[in-house]
């Protein structure tokens, strides 16, 4: 079942939500075409910031077609759909991966940039896939 919808009572605090909401889908947006900014995680937090101030954009956001399933399955029943994590687990050894091998000079550098994606890739595949 999904989460309840609590929205909040305060005017001020659910123009505060919404506008954090759609500065996280603004920055979500924006994260589709720079690898180095999540799009995922922005729009997660835009999702629980309409679910307390607007049931109109949350419902708009979980309809998305591009992203509500997603939004939907980890709000839901907190996985990740296979499709998600193969696709991040590509983008993320691709991006790091090019940066290490050709732009980063120094070794420690790459060491640290290595294992920080390996242990976000870890983090990734440590939830349940659908």
């Amino acid at each position: 079942m999904e989460r309840d919808l609590c929205v909040h009572g305060s005017p001020l605090v659910r123009a505060l939500l919404i506008g954090s909401g759609w500065v996280c889908v603004a920055l979500g947006m924006v994260g589709l075409f720079l690898p180095i900014l999540p799009t995922t995680p922005f729009l997660l937090v835009a999702a629980a910031c309409f679910s307390r101030s607007s049931r109109k954009f949350y419902e708009r956001l979980m309809g998305n077609a591009l992203f509500g399933s997603y939004i939907r399955s980890w709000r839901v029943d907190r996985v990740i759909p296979l499709k998600a994590k193969l696709m991040a687990t590509l983008v993320m050894v691709l991006t790091l991966g090019g940066s290490v091998v050709f732009f980063i000079p120094l070794m420690a550098i790459k060491v640290i940039v290595g294992l920080i994606g390996a242990t976000v890739l870890v983090y990734i595949w440590r939830f349940p896939s659908e």
